[in-house]
């Protein structure tokens, strides 16, 4: 189904007692993997054809990474999971 990746993606912060911001394509974030200004969120996540994407605009952080510190695995970012 589509956009069931980035809605798991959104509980997981969520569960972190994360805030997200709404986006035209997803939502913006603090980054997980580094330490983000609060006033200023610098991970991009959108939905793509697939699944979530992740853009890191400060620290470049791997989409391996993001997804290991919000504590899921790489096929929880498919739309559908392998």
């Amino acid at each position: 189904m589509r956009g069931a990746a980035l809605q798991r993606v959104r509980a997981a912060f969520e569960a972190r007692g994360e805030s997200v911001e709404d986006t035209a394509k997803g939502f913006l974030a603090r980054c997980p993997v580094h330490e983000d200004a609060n006033s200023s969120p610098s991970l991009n996540v959108d939905q793509g054809d697939k699944g979530a994407l992740f853009q890191c605009r400060s620290a470049s952080c791997s989409h391996e990474s993001i997804a290991e510190a919000l504590g899921l695995e790489l096929r929880d970012l498919f739309d559908e999971c392998f």
